[in-house]
């Protein structure tokens, strides 16, 4: 009998051979030729079992009939044979294995093309307008936050300041570096003198900018509104409307005041 490496064992088992069939070419390829009934004494299995895997590699061209002395018997096909069979079905195999990655593709495809339909969110009150900002706060930043801000003395304001300190604090801790455009009001000089302590960067909204009492915040997908005097907020996730909105703010950013 002829012993298998493991790799040539993990071999024809990736081929698609079982068990009884890799037992079977072990006692064949001696080259002695073999009954069903010898193969049954020398392996142990059954004459049904053997027969239906001698059957099988028949059909594959393995196994060649003979008959010796009016018994049948079966040898081993030259070696070419195996390695063609071998051939073959690793062949099956990539490409099930290819239909498989086009069908995991796909699937994960549609479900990034899904992922950048525009989704709306409102929120009301302070604690909405806290989750806003550390929700800013908390993304990953490859690119700076950009941020209009029309009342810079909201960091003075009883109510809000501590929420405008949480952000800061956790924006600087994850070294997610922000510009901010404000008013050329003396609020807006406060605001800027804070810039170090802030880690940011602040310029004055230049001559006949758009007025607005709209607070945003820009990422790389999100646009996101808070109007105080309602005290109510809005997160768009859309990249290409991000992209648009990031796109004025720097045009604003290079008219902006610089001292």
């Amino acid at each position: 009998m002829v012993c298998f490496p493991k790799t040539i064992e993990h071999v024809l088992h990736t081929g698609g051979y079982t068990g009884v069939e890799q037992l079977l070419l072990r006692h064949l390829l001696p080259g002695e030729p073999l009954t069903l009934r010898e193969l049954s004494h020398k392996t142990g299995k059954s004459t049904g079992s053997l027969d239906r895997a001698v059957k099988k590699l028949l059909v594959r061209r393995i196994l060649q009939r003979a008959t010796v002395n009016e018994q049948q018997k079966f040898t081993v096909a030259p070696a070419a044979s195996l390695v063609e069979s071998l051939a073959s079905g690793f062949q099956r195999q990539r490409t099930l294995l290819e239909r498989q990655e086009r069908e995991v593709r796909t699937f994960f495809t549609s479900l990034s093309l899904e992922s950048e339909h525009p989704a709306l969110e409102h929120v009301r009150g302070i604690e909405g307008i806290a989750q806003l900002l550390r929700r800013i706060a908390s993304v990953s930043c490859p690119s700076d936050v950009l941020h209009v801000l029309p009342q810079p003395a909201c960091e003075d304001d009883t109510q809000l300041s501590p929420l405008y300190d949480a952000f800061h604090h956790q924006r600087s801790t994850s070294r997610c570096f922000a510009r901010v455009l404000v008013p050329s009001t003396r609020d807006g000089l406060r605001f800027r003198e804070r810039d170090a302590l802030r880690f940011r960067a602040t310029r004055l909204l230049p001559q006949g900018a758009p007025e607005t009492v709209i607070e945003k915040l820009l990422t790389d997908e999100l646009v996101v509104t808070i109007n105080h005097a309602s005290h109510t907020g809005m997160v768009l996730r859309s990249r290409d409307l991000a992209a648009a909105e990031r796109s004025l703010f720097e045009a604003l950013w290079l008219r902006a005041e610089e001292t």
